[in-house]
């Protein structure tokens, strides 16, 4: 007995010359015939490679049509598949494989790891092995989840969780022989593998794959669903939104051909259920699960039953509530997985006796509808009271001008915890909100705070990431931003205006802008780019780089200023800076780096070098010249920038004096809002414009000269 082997053996009996995918990426297509053959050949190499029955096989990848033949490869071997998140970091990945005890690790993409990679050849002219027995309980895949709360750990799935799952999705939603399904989730997740793979296949159906759905093909999927006929969707909350925000009168596309769209991985709420349904003319229905449970344990019923104010009704395996634990949602059944990968306690702690426990609250109704009220580990905990932040959000988002909303407990010394609602809302709808709140809930269920925000941080299966959104509050992720550049290798001296620059960042992280950088680029004797100006360049990149990789997202810009006006101030020669400003601006917009020239902000400020230069007469200026406290280093500077007696080197330190004080108060204008970063230290802060700054090493840690006066 083998039941996954099984699965696709019945599949190829009925329809084994009916199409099972099309890859939209590559065009390409197999049958159901063709993936029995495929997985043959996988079972076939993985015995090769000694794999047999226990153990388990990595896979780094995204949504490769490769997974199914190699998930049924492993399931004749007796193996088990663990897919990896392709995005992860090396350390993630490691972690991954180190805990699963890989015997073998395949990959999509080549990598420096030691990995195979997975290509069309690697299986190439094997013949089919033996198709080994094992139990209904034997371990079939192994997917990592971390949730939304710590550390990632191995849910263990077995053969008979995964057929009993695929067989109930398909009886429910009525999968039929060459029914054409969209798949846009990755398959390092159980949805995308069960929902629109066995499940599927159960149904004799065929599966559409693309990328997984992201800015890049969010505009082509309508196109996808006209052009191919696609019958069935699987989505999600965020993907549906999303989708709302590029189609917000409804699609272009003709989506006649859509039965219906299958919503899983977070809850999907009730105003944008609707009116995703209103705009593009076809029903959805939720299911609610955990990967622990083999993907869905309740679900919308295709029928009179339905509702959207329900988690749905148990099919499949039994839900019932444990009163004594504060109605938390328990799960008995085949789809439960067989425990946590080489963590015996945890696994025996989430069991009460063969049921599960979810860690989630609700109740049942009558009918059997489940209602999900909440999260046992979400609850705060204020001055001793429970609260639960979900019932707080369900009533932030029944406001009308709350696109999203999302409460978090942070800690307090005085009241434990404090409670802190995140709202996607106008600043203006703020205070009627909270008005409104006061009215619909109990006076110790207050927010203690709102935050405006552009979003709610989510997970990559669009769940809100309450880990992430706490340590946004509480200011932890800033901290944790500043310190991947407030370091040694980016900074020369220390800033009196880290705590400026740190509330720029949480407004970002908070309103969902970028944190801007500024700086001048200037001019010395050559006419062409050298190895320092590239060294200096590929620093300011790893720079911005540091930042972004710190807060997960594209946060940091920086803009290079190139000092054009200052080189003709030091009478350069157009013929040595405007080459050199030029190839410049190419090197930096190779690394993602803006620039802009100088002259630009003088000529839209009406500013004009010769009538400022004319100032050098004036008593005034004279004076002011004589009592600039950075006058002597502003001479010994420009001793080592011109040539010629004291009264020469007098005047071209004047002349830079005098353009710096009509320049800086226009770029304190224009660079209001950013973060000035220089070569030069602090001393200097008085010739500069008077914005938050951050003082750089140049070419490397340690190397104050600036770039441009290197050979």
């Amino acid at each position: 007995m083998n039941a996954l082997w099984e699965l696709l053996q019945g599949a190829v009996r009925d329809c084994g010359d009916g199409p099972f995918l099309t890859d939209l990426r590559t065009k390409e297509s197999f049958t159901y015939g063709e993936l029995l053959s495929r997985s043959e050949r996988a079972g076939a190499w993985l015995a090769s490679q000694g794999v047999g029955i226990g153990d388990r096989v990595g896979y780094v990848t995204k949504n490769d049509p490769a997974f199914f033949e190699l998930l049924f490869g492993c399931a004749c071997r007796g193996a088990a598949l663990v897919p990896i998140n392709q995005d992860g970091t090396l350390a993630e990945i490691a972690e991954v494989i180190e805990d699963c005890e890989a015997k073998v690790v395949l990959t999509d993409v080549p990598s420096e790891q030691g990995w195979t990679l997975l290509d069309r050849d690697l299986f190439a002219g094997l013949s089919a092995g033996t198709v080994e027995e094992c139990a209904p309980e034997q371990d079939a895949i192994l997917v990592y989840t971390s949730g939304t709360t710590g550390r990632s750990k191995g849910v263990i799935l077995s053969h008979k969780s995964l057929t009993t799952m695929a067989g109930t999705l398909a009886s429910v939603y009525d999968y039929q022989p060459g029914q054409r399904f969209l798949s846009m989730l990755p398959n390092y997740h159980i949805n995308a593998p069960v929902v629109t793979g066995l499940a599927c296949i159960t149904g004799r159906s065929h599966v559409f794959v693309t990328a997984p759905y992201g800015f890049t093909n969010a505009r082509f999927i309508f196109r996808f669903v006209e052009e191919h006929k696609l019958a069935v969707l699987s989505l999600t909350p965020s993907i549906m939104a999303s989708l709302l925000k590029f189609n917000p009168e409804g699609s272009d596309s003709d989506l006649s051909s859509v039965r219906q769209g299958l919503v899983g991985t977070a809850h999907l709420p009730e105003d944008l259920w609707i009116q995703f349904e209103e705009k593009f003319g076809f029903p959805c229905y939720q299911g609610y699960g955990l990967t622990e449970t083999t993907t869905w344990a309740t679900m919308t019923p295709p029928d009179e039953r339905k509702r959207r104010d329900s988690a749905g009704v148990a099919i499949g395996c039994e839900v019932r509530i444990d009163e004594e634990n504060g109605d938390e949602i328990l799960i008995r059944g085949d789809i439960v997985m067989n425990g946590y990968n080489r963590r015996k306690a945890l696994t025996k702690k989430q069991f009460k006796g063969d049921w599960f426990r979810t860690g989630d609250l609700g109740r049942v109704d009558e009918d059997g509808n489940l209602f999900i009220t909440g999260r046992i580990k979400n609850i705060i905990k204020r001055r001793g009271i429970l609260i639960s932040p979900e019932e707080i959000d369900g009533v932030l988002r029944s406001f009308p001008e709350t696109t999203d909303a999302c409460t978090v407990g942070v800690p307090d010394d005085l009241f434990g915890e404090r409670v802190v609602s995140a709202c996607v809302i106008d600043d203006e709808s703020l205070e009627a909100l909270a008005a409104y709140t006061r009215t619909a809930l109990s006076t110790y269920k207050h927010p203690d705070e709102f935050l405006v925000v552009r979003e709610i941080p989510k997970t990559g299966m669009g769940k809100q990431d309450l880990q992430e959104l706490r340590k946004i509050v509480t200011g932890e992720k800033c901290q944790e931003i500043a310190g991947s550049f407030d370091v040694y290798r980016f900074r020369r001296a220390q800033t009196l205006d880290m705590p400026i620059i740190c509330d720029r960042i949480q407004t970002a992280l908070l309103r969902g802008g970028s944190v801007d950088f500024v700086g001048f680029w200037g001019v010395g004797s050559r006419r062409e780019c050298a190895a320092p100006d590239v060294a200096a360049l590929d620093r300011l990149e790893q720079f911005v780089s540091a930042i972004d990789g710190a807060a997960g997202r594209q946060l940091a810009s920086m803009t290079l200023i190139l000092a054009d006006i200052h080189a003709r101030c030091n009478q350069t020669s157009g013929d040595v800076y405007e080459p050199y400003l030029d190839a410049i601006r190419l090197l930096a917009e190779e690394r993602g780096l803006k620039t802009m020239r100088l002259s630009e902000i003088w000529s839209k400020n009406q500013l004009d070098l010769d009538g400022v230069l004319k100032r050098m007469s004036d008593a005034d200026w004279v004076r002011k010249w004589e009592e600039f406290s950075l006058h002597e280093e502003f001479l010994q500077q420009a001793s080592h920038r011109c040539v010629g007696d004291d009264s020469v080197v007098e005047e071209y330190a004047y002349r830079y004096f005098v353009t710096i004080c009509a320049e800086n108060p226009v770029l304190e204008e224009v660079f209001a809002d950013d973060v000035f970063v220089t070569y030069n230290g602090p001393e200097f802060r008085v010739a500069l414009p008077q914005l938050p700054m951050f003082h750089l090493h140049s070419i490397k840690p340690g190397t104050a000269a600036k770039p441009w006066f290197l050979d």
